[in-house]
């Protein structure tokens, strides 16, 4: 296959699967037990200027990993304190995940 050829499937899989993953994730609000959590957990973070250690209620919450608060920042930071901002950047991931299923696949060689 062409590279240029190449690149822009690469291109056009990861925005249809950006597309797929983001659809309808700000329909709904923050309603499991857990995504609250991680959301006050950020503000917290935010609130005492550390974006390393995550806390909830001032204890260590080392549920999930500190990418997955980065990306809650970044997607706060763009599109506001809503259900889409802090949810985004997981929809984000899964499409890198696609890309990366396609980029390692047999369909290059």
């Amino acid at each position: 296959m062409h590279k240029k050829r190449y690149f822009v499937y690469s291109i056009a899989i990861f925005v249809f699967s950006l597309l797929y993953f983001a659809w309808g994730i700000g329909n709904t609000s923050l309603w499991d037990i857990d995504e609250p959590i991680y959301a006050q957990a950020l503000k917290e973070m935010i609130a005492h200027h550390n974006l390393l250690v995550p806390t909830f209620n001032n204890q260590l919450l080392p549920d999930k990993p500190i990418l997955n608060y980065w990306l809650m920042w970044c997607g706060t930071q763009i599109f506001g304190w809503n259900s889409f901002g802090l949810r985004v950047g997981s929809a984000f991931i899964g499409a890198l995940f696609i890309l990366l299923l396609w980029i390692a696949g047999p369909a290059q060689k």
